[in-house]
């Protein structure tokens, strides 16, 4: 398994990756050209550029260094990484189990038949002040899968089924990020709270230093805690 090791701000860090996976990413992108001439597939992403830009604009960044690197538009970056858009589905298994004495074992899979060794990697991303990692493929951000980060904190997200995506509102595999960067369990609870993304999705949360983990199930509007 191929390890990326960044380090920078988001936009260096997304230019690092849209680099190393460029040619990657221009041969997956040849499949969404004529769905990103639609009319009503550039306006959702116009959307969605637009609400990043504002309120999460380290992710806005990271695709827009992503963009650079690889030659291609940030909206054809987004597209790929919009599963409710281009009507795509995952599917993949969390299993959490306290053990006896307290330790908590926490595994998880990808049930996807797109990750491969030449389109996957661990992304590690070096920040000033926190380290985080994900294993992933080229056109996802961290949050779709699984990672951790060096405060201690380990995540997986899965699939939840849903008939209509909200599209005033972005992709959960590029919101999820945001809650790569919590510090603490309950950090990482009001992250996920606050999300307004266009799917609902499961989301498992580890605290090593506690030994605490949490479920949620984000709905779009509630939230479905389990200890």
């Amino acid at each position: 398994m191929k390890i990326l090791e960044c380090k920078g701000n988001d936009y260096t860090i997304g230019l690092q990756i849209g680099t190393y996976f460029r040619e990657i990413l221009r041969k997956h992108a040849s499949a969404y050209e004529n769905a990103l001439q639609e009319a009503e597939t550039a306006e959702h992403i116009q959307k969605e550029l637009q609400i990043l830009k504002e309120n999460m604009p380290g992710i806005y960044d990271e695709l827009r260094g992503r963009s650079e690197g690889s030659g291609l538009s940030i909206e054809m970056i987004t597209l790929m990484s919009s599963l409710e858009i281009t009507s795509r589905s995952s599917s993949c298994t969390t299993v959490i189990v306290k053990q006896p004495g307290g330790r908590i074992l926490f595994s998880h899979n990808e049930d996807e038949d797109d990750f491969t060794a030449d389109n996957s990697a661990v992304l590690a991303y070096r920040y000033d002040d926190l380290d985080l990692y994900a294993y992933t493929n080229a056109w996802k951000l961290p949050g779709s899968a699984d990672g951790w980060n060096s405060a201690g904190m380990v995540f997986t997200s899965n699939y939840l089924f849903y008939e209509k995506a909200d599209f005033s509102r972005v992709s959960r595999y590029i919101a999820c990020k945001a809650v790569y960067h919590s510090r603490t369990l309950e950090e990482a609870v009001e992250a996920v709270r606050q999300l307004k993304t266009a799917s609902p999705f499961s989301i498992n949360i580890l605290d090593t230093r506690t030994d605490r983990a949490v479920n949620i199930e984000k709905d779009l509007d509630a939230c479905y805690i389990t200890e």
